[in-house]
């Protein structure tokens, strides 16, 4: 466990994942004992738990949903949206408003559904496949963890505190996992440039020596060859060490 734990990305998703778990499991419990206080039925809030639980019944719907978009940003907007979601729960005031609690409650069992279909991919993004038992054990351990002292913690927090302060530690429960996880990473390795590599050098040119067509005119002493006059007054040149330009044969 030690070793997928020193992978950066993957400590970062891990504590992102702590924070938003930390508010699921919170609430899970306290909307229920909320709805208690608010009716004094036992079959109210019961239902609530049933609210919570609902939307697993769109789990295919929303695998296929979670599949067409990129992880780590749908990841954030999940948390951030579940955020936004439970400030209606600032409204709450009497058993009036216990409808409230409910669309809250289908909400967040939504938000509850979507976060782990895409944590499921997500970790199989940034760790490598020798390192997946490790990192899938890792997130296990906080996740089971979590569902046995989450919801005691979360009642507790309700009884102690009330309702609103549980709603405004969910909220930043789940905006510290969106800041988390979405927080830019550097891209560059210390010690890099981003300046282009200068490529291999390239070798000078040489003059290439200039074609020389036959033609029916001129003869070349060397070769007995038939040259064009061009080539013969080139030919001179090089023979002679003077220009081309000085260069002049009638004979051509």
């Amino acid at each position: 466990m030690r070793t997928v734990l020193s992978r950066p990305d993957f400590r970062l998703l891990f504590g992102g994942l702590l924070a938003s778990m930390t508010a699921e499991s919170i609430l899970l419990l306290a909307l229920a004992v909320w709805v208690k206080d608010l009716t004094g039925s036992d079959g109210l809030a019961g239902a609530t738990i049933f609210v919570v639980l609902a939307p697993r019944m769109l789990a295919p719907l929303v695998g296929w949903f979670v599949d067409r978009y990129p992880r780590r940003p749908c990841f954030v907007v999940t948390n951030l949206a579940t955020a936004l979601l439970l400030t209606p729960l600032l409204a709450v005031r009497d058993a009036a408003d216990l409808w409230l609690i409910y669309a809250v409650a289908a909400a967040y069992g939504l938000s509850n559904l979507t976060v782990g279909a895409v944590l499921s991919r997500l970790v199989r993004e940034l760790v490598p496949p020798d390192l997946l038992g490790e990192a899938n054990g890792a997130l296990q351990t906080a996740r089971q963890g979590l569902r046995l002292i989450g919801p005691l913690a979360g009642a507790g927090l309700y009884v102690a505190l009330g309702g609103w302060p549980l709603a405004v530690v969910g909220m930043a429960g789940f905006l510290v996992a969106a800041v988390v996880v979405g927080a830019p990473r550097a891209t560059t390795r210390p010690g890099t440039s981003s300046a282009p590599h200068p490529g291999p050098a390239r070798r000078p040119h040489r003059a290439r020596r200039p074609s020389c067509p036959r033609t029916a005119s001129g003869t070349d002493r060397v070769g007995r060859r038939n040259f064009s006059p061009g080539c013969a007054t080139w030919w001179a040149s090089r023979r002679c060490g003077v220009r081309c330009s000085d260069t002049v044969s009638a004979r051509w």
